[in-house]
């Protein structure tokens, strides 16, 4: 169990958690967890071992959200504080944070819940309490656009800027989950959480597409206390394929793995739970049953 023996009797919620992309030699496979004690932690996914850890610099700085570039030389992290922080990952060092001067379009007037990079690492994207997405020049500091209207309220937002799209999962029953233009802002497609319950969703705190081609996004939230995952038909509109339900807490992130074969889940009980997605070639269609994603590792997070 991650973080057994540290000296820490209490577990707090997982804010957000990331994979870290392998890079520079780098081999192990690396879980990083920002907390809501503000600490980022970055711990060895196999071995349970607890590596290294960036500490806040003031109080009340809680975490509910990081993200790395794709060639994991950068983290941005967001929380409470509303700014944005970024981070030099191989120094573990603050670089700067991002929080508009002088423009007539602000920055996150509540907290910040989720950030995205595209794959260029230019462009950042942003999620907050305050009702709206945000689309950051990085090198500038600016905002170049806004998304108004998702609700988010956790790590739910995720860009695929080859197909110019961004997925929100907005914490409510109806219209949870959404994929927008990433150049326009315009909503392209809102996804049917249930086919049995249509109209009704669970209250989402997470989304992802997959690491590699878009063809899945993951998402989960609290009310039901389940994970499902959407697969793109072709006729590109995504629909339900699988999923995990009665999990024992409401789930707070979520986050495939490189090859997509594994699937980490943040709860709300402290725990991350590792899921490994089995293909199923021979079914016409999936269930929720036919997910066949078992639970390979259960770890607690101090």
């Amino acid at each position: 169990m991650l973080g057994e023996g540290s000296g820490s009797e209490e577990k707090l919620p997982v804010g957000g958690l990331r994979w870290r992309p392998k890079h520079g030699g780098i081999k192990e496979s690396l879980l990083v967890c920002a907390g809501v004690d503000g600490v980022i932690s970055y711990w060895n996914a196999i071995s349970g071992k607890l590596l290294a850890t960036i500490k806040p610099e003031k109080k009340l700085s809680d975490l509910l959200c990081l993200d790395y570039t794709r060639d994991g030389t950068k983290l941005a992290a967001g929380g409470r504080r509303k700014a944005i922080k970024l981070f030099d990952d191989e120094k573990r060092a603050l670089i700067t944070k991002l929080r508009p001067k002088g423009q007539q379009v602000s920055g996150h007037s509540n907290r910040i819940f989720s950030l995205k990079f595209d794959e260029t690492g230019k462009k950042l994207v942003s999620g907050s309490w305050d009702m709206t997405v945000k689309v950051w020049d990085v090198n500038s500091g600016s905002v170049i656009h806004n998304i108004y209207g998702p609700e988010i309220n956790g790590d739910a937002i995720d860009v695929n800027a080859s197909e110019d799209k961004i997925i929100t999962g907005s914490h409510r029953s109806k219209e949870a989950l959404q994929v927008w233009s990433l150049s326009y802002g315009k909503l392209i497609e809102t996804i049917e959480w249930d086919p049995q319950k249509p109209g009704d969703s669970s209250q989402l705190i997470a989304a992802q597409f997959d690491k590699t081609s878009a063809r899945y996004i993951a998402a989960c939230g609290s009310g039901r206390n389940e994970a499902r995952i959407f697969e793109k038909r072709m006729d590109k509109i995504y629909a339900f394929s699988c999923g995990v339900i009665d999990l024992p807490s409401a789930c707070s992130s979520i986050d495939f793995s490189v090859k997509d074969n594994l699937i980490a889940i943040g709860c709300c009980d402290g725990i991350c739970r590792i899921f490994e997605r089995v293909e199923k070639a021979k079914l016409p269609t999936s269930s929720l049953s036919d997910l066949d994603s078992k639970v390979i590792s259960q770890q607690a997070l101090a």
